[in-house]
């Protein structure tokens, strides 16, 4: 599925998590653009990891803002599920200056101290920059173009509705909601990850249904069809794994997955949804229960196949001029949330800039850790230049990089981020391929802009 109202798919907390604010890949169910955009930039750099939110345990070390003095500058990249990427061509500055290609195990050195603007572009892959970094060593995941998947196909017993597809995996679940009762057809999406990966996992089905009163959906039943590995496809349609699951008759007890006490959001504001359940390593919750809007209290309760101990929380909401704000939560499964925004006010950004410098206004207030700017597709909205920046930064000169076409007009949009105790240097050294919670994101409007 796909929603309004952002179209690109980056798929979101370190720099991985900042990877996701205009892509809202999971927000009602997976594909839903609004969340994965901001995720995205999220999981670039990882600011989300699984654990609290604090320093980063990363080799390398932040820099204090001195600059780095070492003389050497490693730059380490990364996919989204962190592997190494080969073959990266790595620039530093601008078209003049020192670059090199990344090696088989995506490491590039330079010979420079101080601080620099580090930008990263392979072919298939969004071009990613990291402005104003200080340290000596820098990860940077890159997200692959487009999507890819996991196709399947089956039969569905004791159940009235088609089953959700999930593969847990080492980096979180990847899921996939199917259509079709009792014959049905499903697809995992891997949004940033390039066809052709392998990835390993616990292969589930789930059964959930919606409840028209409270708007929410809730998982009722899982089945646990064992390990399985599977490499991933460009389309939804091709290479159809078979699976047949069957539910309970009788189904399982439902427990209290959190209780929502309160809920304060950035002036302006309105809550979209809430989720609850797993987060994967881009900052998308794999719902044990979801609910549309929110009016405290509020009570989720659902079916916990996995018996976890913690549960994430994800609350979504938008202004009326299509800006937003997310923020993450890790509490004790059952226990009860009262949120509040420590993001007053969000990003803003003008319509109808051109040239080569994009200016916009971010979050003014304290604790912000990053900034990023994505520029996407005029018409598919898919992301072709994300850059992260540090705290209070408001203005981009974009490189002579041959990334962007000048006279083409593009959508762009601005992200603010926040994780508690973590520097922006900090960020830039954090372990690939994990998300940071707590956390808290606000965005601003896509807009047009013209290179």
């Amino acid at each position: 599925a796909s929603g309004p109202p952002f179209s690109c798919d980056f798929s979101t907390t370190r720099l991985e998590a900042l990877l996701q604010p205009f892509n809202v890949s999971h927000v009602f169910e997976p594909g839903h653009q609004l969340v994965s955009c901001i995720l995205l930039i999220f999981v670039m750099f990882g600011i989300i990891a699984c654990g609290g939110g604090g320093g980063s345990s990363a080799g390398g070390g932040g820099s204090s803002g001195g600059g780095n003095n070492t003389g050497t500058l490693t730059v380490n990249v990364y996919d989204m599920l962190g592997n190494p990427v080969g073959g990266a061509l790595v620039t530093l500055d601008n078209l003049s200056g020192p670059s090199a290609t990344t090696n088989a195990s995506g490491q590039a050195v330079f010979n420079v101290s101080g601080s620099h603007d580090v930008h990263v572009q392979k072919v298939g892959f969004v071009a990613t920059s990291a402005l104003g970094a200080a340290v000596s060593s820098i990860n940077i995941p890159l997200q692959a173009l487009g999507k890819s998947y996991v196709n399947f196909q089956g039969s569905v017993s004791n159940s009235n509705s088609a089953p959700t597809m999930l593969l847990r995996t080492a980096t979180g679940p990847f899921w996939g909601t199917g259509i079709g009762n009792p014959n049905f057809l499903a697809s995992i999406n891997f949004g940033g990850i390039p066809a052709g990966s392998n990835i390993s996992g616990t292969l589930w089905a789930l059964e959930s249904t919606f409840d028209f009163v409270s708007l929410s959906t809730v998982v009722t039943d899982a089945v646990n069809l064992g390990p399985a590995t599977y490499t991933t496809v460009l389309d939804t349609y091709s290479a159809t794994q078979t699976v047949n699951p069957a539910f309970n008759a009788t189904k399982p007890n439902q427990t209290t997955i959190t209780t929502i006490s309160g809920l304060t959001l950035p002036p302006g504001a309105n809550a979209v949804s809430v989720a609850a359940g797993e987060a994967d390593v881009f900052g998308n919750i794999l719902p044990l229960s979801q609910a549309l809007g929110v009016t405290p209290p509020l009570t989720l309760s659902a079916y916990d196949p996995f018996g976890l101990t913690n549960i994430d929380i994800q609350v979504v909401a938008v202004t009326p001029a299509l800006g937003g704000w997310m923020k993450w939560e890790r509490l004790p499964k059952g226990s009860t949330a009262n949120i509040t925004a420590n993001m007053t006010t969000l990003p803003a950004i003008s319509a109808g800039q051109s040239g080569a410098t994009i200016n916009f206004t971010p979050s003014s207030d304290a604790g912000v850790t990053a900034e990023s700017l994505a520029i996407m597709d005029n018409i598919t909205g898919n992301p072709i230049w994300l850059l992260f920046m540090p705290a209070g930064q408001s203005s981009v000169t974009l490189p002579a990089l041959g990334i962007l076409t000048v006279g083409t007009t593009y959508k762009i949009g601005a992200v603010s981020h926040m994780i508690p105790g973590m520097t922006y240097d900090q960020l830039l050294t954090s372990p690939p391929a994990t998300f940071n919670i707590p956390a808290e994101n606000g965005f601003s409007p896509e807009v047009s802009f013209t290179r």
